[in-house]
């Protein structure tokens, strides 16, 4: 082995043996390839630039073309200086060679531009050969048995080509050095330097054909520019005279005379003469080409079949797919590409249908129609999904890497998103191509907040791709999508957010299985959707894409009961009716055909296969030859591709191996039994350890698989742990649960650490019940390893605490109330405390604690006195029931706030009593009057002093500031409040920024109030900026009752502004329990149960603003409110300021209008709660008691509400209507409420631009007429 010329590239991974040829612009050599432990080819360009850089991808791209008779490519290298690529290396002899001896020598290839590599070892070729390398030919003639021999080479050779037309690819330079065959007599067909499309792709402009190739080997339309598979042709003809004769065919001769005494086979000579015609008309294309050939090597019979190529085409050029029918499915897919292109956001098409029912055919054949028709330019990212491989953001893993690979050649995008750039490329590593990683590189802080990070890059990400979808037509195309990891959903569900990508169209294939899980989160997303459910296709269907693909069966569709996938095996498995060796009442011939091919496999071809039959999805040659055990890995893939039993998917520019679809992987897998599974999954875990010591996801899986659990256990929870940096949570939390399976023999406070791990990952995840239970079990394994309760102030003890809260915490929020009162209720009593028995102990205990405060007074230490860690616990755990509760049950939550502030006080626990404090003022500002009204004031005022007086942090600003706006909610003063929570949002956006997280909960808090006011005060503009971004944040931390807020109440007013009632029903559907209060146990439930909760009150309000902006529902939301009203007197929501009041104003609002329609229509018929016997006007009168109560209030609300009552109340007279109206235009002008200033100037009979019919009818009552 010599030293490696100064060319060779400077690589670890490849080690020079030695130096195959070299031309004009590259290089090949042989080396071994550590990584494999095996010899390949390895061609590297002399000259580096950005232009050989494109030839040296075009020529390895160009080779991605699947065939047993194309050389396979490997790996390519464009990094820098570094730009080679890597090949299969032969031992072959090139044709003009091997026809005369036979004898194979190494691989000497083409480098490129008609430029070939001498023969060092030429003299150890026989006579004939060097006569014809040389050009001679002394009047010896090929004998009739190698003139078969050459015409079946070339069978093979025509099979090759029409692979590489069918891609839209030429090849440009067939000729003799150019063809190699083995020993084993097979043709491969190599050095594609000239290789060029000829088919215009989707969305592209036709390429320009410039004149390449071998002079004698040009055919004559390419001067003209012409490109196309004629040419390949007329150079095939070149290349068989070249084979027999040594040299290109002269141009000035009479051809057919001149081949005649140099070829005794005419028919070989008629056709080579045909494949030279000047006319690309005139040649035989490539099954006529093949059936002559076949004739001429003495196998008349045998059969041309296009390769029906990969099931999944993947990455790589492909083969052209036959496709018939499915006119229906794409109208559909025509008016999802509309949908989005007219809405604000995406758009999702979902094509369901089972595996090999043609959803991948398609989609493509839709692609190429739509670049067809439409002027833009399209782009299409494509991603996929497999069964159990777990990684994160795996269903987009391709896609980012095709933006990535966008973005690197798009001249015009001019990216400006700061900030954003690099959390994208800290998240997803293909993007780092761009340096989108480089400002936290150069020392920029990232924030230590992982779901803040994450939020951002999610959010970074969506701008990216708008602006793309700003200039091209965009398409995300994902793949199997009912794989798909949580993670992914998440992302999918954040970009299929309103606004998020405008113009996008998203392609979701998927076999539509049930996989018994929780429906997906992007299903729940509000953009337009399609469905097509893609059945098989009928008789006449099935019968013309057989004939599409060769395959001549009189009963093909029984035989593959209409599935295309199937007709493609059959042709390439070349079985005609005959030969099936099925029954006809086979209920299963396929799966037979394929147990039976199996069968026939050698040892090593069957080996492998198994290996992938076993594997989870796209796997590594190395890895999985290194588990198959067998030494003749390359015959074995031969084998099994021909057979198609095996597909490649191309995958970050490395080769993988796949079973080519899932009706072979069930077909074999019902043969393999549990201990041969177990086998090959252990020779998986072995074959991964060695090859890809890193993949800890696979070895974990493979392991668990083998029985290993020890190795499993480690494996598990190294991919937690990567999982969990990767802020992968969803694919976090399954590892941390598989770790607690497998690891039931560990300590116990390993187990807990585990499960508490796990209820993280779900917390971060959305899925807050399976975190609360998380955390439980978490506590139930610290106790059982004690085996008896802990100390009270030991670390255990704390531990449990800790845990029980953050369970109870989550309980609350995903809605498993009971449970969450349960524990709260243990969490109490173990402290010395518990929850109250009945309403009207909790107030009693609520009033008198809350006079004991107010009569101590709520002196505030500068400094916190030092706590035990009981008294941490026991305040930590009523901080958790009070703020828990407090949107669920106002009076738990108010009589666990008193004690907490009592306690907070009591010990000297200054930051505690600050926060306290701050709630307490709000709790009552809710009730107002001559004495809570001021002592709320004084409250807050004692807190900002503290504030000065403590330095306090950011953390507690803001909760001081969210107190503040929360005390304007209940006082009508709108835009102080806002003032208050922009103020608030600053201070904890600055706390998560230094400290991390802690803010989500008292974030959502403040846009509870925030939103109301925006959307009270009628500003779209703000309130849908600020509503997307709550809502962005709750529905990534998974904040069920956030969530909740964003959908109902108040802000559910923007889509009524934008003029959009559906989309406020479809939010609405998707609401926190709603009803929940209507059950008709819930007045019978015990207390704290059956409470009317603010989801309720939200939900309450938006359906009945709904269903008057609607109209003809006001009786439906009368029987709703009838039915709620006693448990709102119940929930004392009628006593709380603001809230009681507009409750009031919706009761009379929504008896008016259902009085009207009685008065219209009579009773309803399709509502069968419908009060018996109500009248119109006993609404009426139930509206005017309204009226009374809103007229006595002082409040600044009551004025506007009142005064449009009264202009609505029938026998109102119009003067008086006329002056109600015009105070109501003056009431909710002075609150700021714009919008119902504008509803009221409307029923005046003003025309206002912002406002019409049914906005105005929504916001305010229509006045009397009369």
């Amino acid at each position: 082995m010599g030293s490696p010329p100064h060319t060779f590239p400077a690589t670890e991974r490849y080690e020079y043996v030695r130096t195959l040829g070299q031309g004009g612009m590259g290089m090949v050599f042989e080396v071994l390839d550590r990584e494999y432990g095996h010899h390949v080819a390895l061609k590297t360009v002399l000259a580096h630039s950005s232009a050989s850089a494109e030839l040296l991808a075009r020529e390895f791209r160009a080779r991605r073309v699947t065939h047993p008779n194309l050389i396979r490519p490997l790996d390519l290298f464009i990094e820098g200086d570094q730009m080679f690529f890597t090949m299969e290396l032969l031992e072959a002899a090139d044709l003009a060679r091997w026809t005369w001896s036979g004898d194979p020598v190494d691989v000497l290839s083409t480098l490129g531009m008609g430029e070939t590599i001498p023969d060092p070892r030429q003299a150890k070729a026989g006579a004939g050969a060097s006569q014809a390398a040389a050009g001679q030919w002394r009047g010896t003639a090929l004998s009739s048995e190698r003139i078969r021999g050459l015409a079946d080479i070339c069978c093979d050779l025509v099979s090759a080509l029409d692979a590489l037309h069918q891609a839209g690819l030429v090849h440009r330079d067939v000729k003799p050095s150019n063809i190699l065959v083995t020993a084993q007599g097979r043709p491969v067909l190599a050095d594609f330097g000239l290789a060029a499309s000829y088919r215009r792709l989707p969305g592209q402009p036709a390429p320009m054909a410039n004149v390449a190739g071998t002079p004698g080997y040009i055919a004559p339309e390419l001067f003209a520019g012409v490109l196309g598979p004629p040419g390949d042709f007329y150079a095939l003809g070149a290349t068989l005279v070249h084979a027999m004769t040594g040299a290109p065919p002269p141009t000035d001769v009479d051809l057919q005379a001149w081949l005649a005494p140099r070829c005794p086979v005419a028919a070989l000579v008629e056709l080579i003469v045909e494949l030279l015609d000047p006319n690309p008309a005139g040649r035989p294309d490539a099954e006529a080409s093949f059936a002559r050939l076949a004739a001429i090597a003495g196998d008349p019979h045998r059969r041309f079949r296009r390769a029906s190529g990969q099931f999944s085409h993947g990455r790589g050029a492909s083969m052209e797919e036959p496709f018939v029918g499915r006119a229906d499915e794409l109208g559909v897919l025509d008016g999802a590409a509309r949908d989005a292109a007219a809405g604000s956001g995406a758009a999702v098409v979902e094509v369901r249908g089972p595996s090999g029912i043609g959803k991948t055919a398609l989609v493509n054949a839709w692609l190429e129609g739509l670049a067809d028709r439409d002027g833009r330019r399209l782009l299409v990212l494509r991603g996929d999904c497999h069964l159990h491989e777990r990684m994160a953001f795996g269903g987009f893993d391709n896609a980012i890497s095709d933006l990535r690979d966008h973005l690197v050649d798009e001249d015009e995008l001019r990216l400006r998103h700061e900030g954003g750039l690099a959390s994208v490329g800290e998240l997803f590593v293909q993007l780092r191509a761009l340096g989108w990683a480089d400002e936290l590189e150069e020392g920029g802080e990232a924030p230590l907040d992982d779901k803040a990070r994450r939020i951002a890059a999610f959010t970074a990400l969506g701008a990216v791709l708008a602006e793309v979808a700003a200039q091209r037509r965009l398409i995300v195309w994902i793949d199997d999508v009912q794989w798909l990891d949580g993670d992914s959903d998440s992302l999918l569900e954040q970009l299929l957010g309103p606004g998020v990508v405008p113009g996008a169209l998203f392609v979701l294939t998927s076999r539509g299985e049930a996989s018994g899980e929780a429906e997906p989160a992007w299903r729940a997303s509000a953009a337009p959707r399609r469905v097509i459910e893609l059945g098989p296709f009928s008789e006449r269907e099935t019968a013309a894409l057989a004939a599409r693909h060769g395959v001549e069966l009189d009963e093909v569709h029984r035989l593959t009961g209409g599935l295309p996938v199937f007709v493609r095996m059959l042709a390439r498995g070349g079985e005609v009716a005959g030969e099936l060796g099925v029954p006809a009442a086979q209920a299963d011939p396929l799966s037979a055909l394929i147990r039976r091919s199996i069968a026939e496999l050698d040892g090593p071809s069957q080996r492998l296969l198994d290996v992938l039959v076993i594997g989870t999805g796209p796997m590594a040659r190395r890895v999985a030859t290194g588990a198959a055990q067998t030494p003749s890995a390359g015959v074995a893939l031969r084998a099994l591709e021909d057979l198609g039993l095996i597909r490649y998917a191309q995958a970050d520019a490395s080769e993988r191996l796949a079973v080519f679809h899932d009706r072979i992987r069930a077909a074999r897998l019902e043969q393999l039994g549990v201990d041969a599974r177990r086998e090959l999954h252990g020779r998986l875990a072995d074959s991964y350890a060695d090859a890809s010591p890193h993949a800890v996801e696979l070895l974990a899986h493979h392991s668990r698989h083998a029985g290993r659990r020890e190795a499993a256990l480690g494996y598990t929870l190294a991919a937690a742990e990567r999982a969990e940096g990767a802020l992968a949570f969803a694919t976090a939390g399954d590892y941390w649960a598989q770790a607690l399976e497998l690891g039931d023999a560990a300590a116990h406070d390993e187990r807990a650490g585990w499960a508490e791990k796990l209820g993280d990952a779900r917390v971060n995840e959305g899925r807050s019940e399976a975190a609360a239970q998380a955390y439980e079990r978490a506590a139930a394994l610290i106790l059982e390893g004690l085996g008896e309760a802990p100390a009270e102030d030991s670390e255990a003890a704390q531990a449990l605490a800790r845990l029980r809260s953050q369970a109870t915490r989550e309980y609350l929020h995903c809605g498993r109330v009971r449970d969450g009162h349960r524990l709260l209720d243990e969490l109490l009593s173990d402290h010395g405390l518990g929850l109250p028995t009945a309403l009207s102990r909790a107030m009693a205990r609520t009033l008198w604690t809350r006079t004991r405060l107010m009569l101590r007074g709520a002196p505030l230490a500068t400094e916190s006195a030092q706590l035990s860690p009981r008294a941490r616990a026991r305040l930590d755990i009523l901080w958790a029931g009070s703020t828990g509760l407090a949107h669920l049950n106002f009076a738990l939550a108010d009589f666990l706030l008193v004690r907490h502030v009592d306690a907070a006080l009591a010990c000297g626990a200054s930051h505690d009593a600050f926060r306290g404090l701050c709630v307490e003022a709000t709790a009552e500002a809710t009730i107002g009057g001559p004495l809570f009204g001021p002592r709320a004031d004084r409250l807050l005022a004692a807190a900002g002093d503290w504030l000065e007086r403590a330095q306090a942090s950011d953390y507690e600003r803001g909760w001081y500031a969210v107190s503040k706006a929360t005390r304007e909610y209940f006082r009508c003063d709108w835009p102080r409040l806002v003032e208050h929570a922009e103020r608030a949002d600053a201070h904890f956006e600055r706390h998560r920024v230094l400290r991390g997280s802690g803010v989500s909960w008292e974030r959502s808090v403040n846009d509870l109030y925030w939103l109301s006011a925006l959307a009270l005060m009628g500003e779209v503009e703000a309130l849908g900026e600020r509503h997307e971004q709550a809502y962005a944040e709750a529905r990534e931390r998974g904040d069920a009752l956030a969530m909740h807020n964003c959908r109902s109440g108040h802000p559910s007013l923007l889509w009524l502004y934008r003029g959009q009632p559906e989309q406020a029903r479809r939010e609405l559907a998707l609401a926190l329990e709603p009803q929940r209060w209507c059950s008709a146990e819930a007045l019978g439930q015990p207390w704290p149960e059956g409470v009317f909760s603010t989801p309720d009150l939200h939900n309450l309000l938006a359906q009945s603003q709904l269903a008057l902006y609607e109209g003809g529902r006001a009786r439906e939301a009368y029987v709703k409110l009838h039915e709620a009203w006693p448990h709102v007197g119940r929930a004392m929501l009628l006593s709380m300021r603001f809230l009681g009041l507009e409750l009031r104003y919706l009761a009379a609002r929504v008896k008016l209008a259902a009085a009207a329609e009685l008065r219209r229509e009579g009773p309803p018929t399709g509502i069968p709660d419908w009060p018996k016997g109500l009248e119109a006007r006993a609404l009426e009168r139930a509206a005017r008691a309204d009226l009374r109560k809103l007229a006595r209030s002082r409040e600044p609300c009551a004025l506007p509400f009142a005064r449009s009552v009264e202009a609505a109340l029938p026998g109102t007279k119009a003067a008086r209507r006329s002056v109600s109206l015009a105070d109501a235009v003056e009431g909710f002008g002075a609150l700021r409420m714009g919008k119902h200033a504008d509803a009221a100037r409307w029923w005046r009979g003003e025309r206002v631009p912002s406002m019409d019919e049914r906005l105005a009818r929504a916001l305010v009552p229509e006045p009397a007429s009369g």
